[in-house]
């Protein structure tokens, strides 16, 4: 049964386009380090909150999720998470998560 991982990201003003490019990096890391990920990117236009910006990734198991678990061993793809998370964390103000079910 897949599961879908939502992170609703609230953008600094002026960082969603910065940050959508930034998420897409990610997919090209994980890749480069032999890890598959199905991933979605939304972003609102102009209604509710804006700056926001939701990030979706489709995985089989809960396991999938833990990112230490992916980069245990392999000190390359930590060093180039731990990198690509503090620059996301400079252009978001905070952010939440939910994890779904696909029925």
């Amino acid at each position: 049964m897949a599961i879908i991982n939502r992170r609703t990201f609230y953008a600094k003003v002026g960082q969603a386009g910065p940050l959508v490019a930034h998420l897409r990096e990610f997919g090209k890391i994980t890749a480069q380090h032999g890890m598959a990920l199905k991933q979605r990117i939304l972003t609102d236009h102009q209604s509710g909150r804006t700056d926001r910006v939701v990030w979706e990734w489709e995985v089989e198991s809960m396991a999938e999720l833990d990112m230490e678990a992916l980069v245990a061993g392999n000190q390359a793809a930590a060093d180039a998470f731990s990198k690509w998370e503090r620059t996301m964390n400079g252009m978001i103000e905070y952010a939440e998560v939910e994890n779904w079910k696909v029925a």
